[in-house]
């Protein structure tokens, strides 16, 4: 007896109930019997498929349209993959890196033909989970994990030139303290600085493998410092955010007071002490060199221990009216010394008057030493009579 079935009938049955009319055997029936094979997946000439650097998923799933993109004109060749799921994510790690190896085989296992694919775009996809609530420490280091260990190579149909090989440049700690230096207009080696040892895999990040963009919060100070940090992974156009935190201090060269003094004391040489200490402030006046303050006088009393700076000292006088001073002219290679008697007190590189007692005559001299100056050679000399 012959049966006749027509087509729509067939098509109708699930593969088990066809399975089961043909005699197909039972291992075979057991198959699954679900399989994603598009209509026309690449069959268009030169049909594009392009890795995103970077997506947000919410959930496990990960599908073939939220890592990769098409053109409009490409969409009859991957629309029906759009929802092929080509990796999942777990709760537990928030991050996964997709590489292009990963998409390929999850077309090929769909029935997908990659002959006319040209695939293009970064050379792997970070993936995230935003329905997680990770730990920000734990997942930031678990996608510097993931992104060290990306191989730096782009899809077969982009790469024209061999990557150059890659010189280790600044690590990020390096990078911060340079610009603190320069910020606060210091050494580098006169600075210190003391990070968070959660932050330490982050810091040891170097450049070329990883780019970055930081901005100070803190200008020019020390003390507590805070830099916002932008990290991007070698190639990628979306980098990941980190706030990073140091105490800061300097090393400076200090001269303190070592015992108390008076005010318009002279200061000695015994007075100071040279201290070299780590500060966490910059006042707006640096400490005085030690050389500038011995001779000078105390601008107002001084306690022990006191820093001092060069507005704490007013110049020594180096002449007083009345005093002798050695006055020096000079003309050529010979030299004359001669006294006059001070009119007018001054301090050093100060011009006074002082007179001649033996003709009487009136110098203008720029004082060099105590009770020592130069003569203005041309400078006006007042006569006695003028000077009467």
């Amino acid at each position: 007896m012959k049966i006749r079935i027509s087509a729509e009938f067939i098509l109708s049955m699930s593969l088990p109930m066809l399975a089961a009319l043909i005699g197909m055997p039972d291992c075979v029936r057991a198959q699954p019997t679900e399989i994603f094979v598009p209509n026309s997946p690449g069959s268009g000439p030169g049909a594009t498929l392009e890795l995103r650097s970077e997506i947000n998923i919410n959930g496990s799933d990960v599908h073939l349209s939220d890592v990769c993109r098409w053109s409009k004109q490409d969409g009859a060749a991957f629309d029906a993959v759009a929802k092929l799921v080509v990796a999942h994510v777990a709760a537990d790690g928030p991050f996964r890196a997709i590489t292009f190896d990963q998409v390929r085989k999850s077309l090929a296992d769909a029935g997908v033909n990659l002959a006319g694919i040209h695939f293009s775009g970064a050379m792997h996809c970070t993936v995230a989970r935003t329905d997680t609530s990770a730990d920000p420490q734990t997942a930031m280091q678990q996608w510097i994990d993931m992104a060290q260990n990306q191989p730096a190579t782009q899809p077969a149909a982009t790469l024209t030139h061999p990557e150059p090989t890659e010189v280790p440049g600044h690590t990020l700690r390096e990078l911060l303290l340079s610009d603190l230096a320069t910020r606060a207009g210091l050494p580098v080696e006169s600075l210190q600085l003391r990070f968070n040892p959660l932050d330490e895999k982050i810091l040891n990040l170097s450049e070329p493998a990883f780019q970055f963009n930081f901005e100070s919060r803190t200008g020019r100070s020390l003390g507590q410092v805070t830099w916002d940090v932008t990290i991007f992974p070698h190639g990628a156009a979306v980098g990941k955010n980190a706030r990073i935190t140091a105490l800061a201090r300097a090393w400076q060269d200090q001269v303190v007071i070592a015992r108390p003094l008076a005010y318009h004391q002279i200061i000695r040489d015994s007075d100071l002490v040279n201290r070299h200490v780590l500060v966490e402030d910059l006042s707006s006046e640096m400490p005085a060199q030690r050389d500038a303050l011995v001779g000078q006088i105390a601008a107002n009393e001084l306690k022990t221990g006191t820093v001092m700076t060069p507005r704490m000292v007013d110049p020594a006088p180096l002449a007083r009216p009345g005093e002798l001073v050695t006055v020096i002219v000079e003309q050529g290679n010979v030299q004359i010394r001669t006294a006059a008697r001070a009119m007018e007190s001054g301090c050093y590189g100060q011009t006074i008057r002082a007179r001649n007692e033996a003709t009487n005559d009136v110098y203008y001299i720029i004082l060099t030493a105590p009770q020592m100056g130069k003569m203005v050679i041309n400078g006006p000399t007042v006569s006695a009579a003028t000077s009467n």
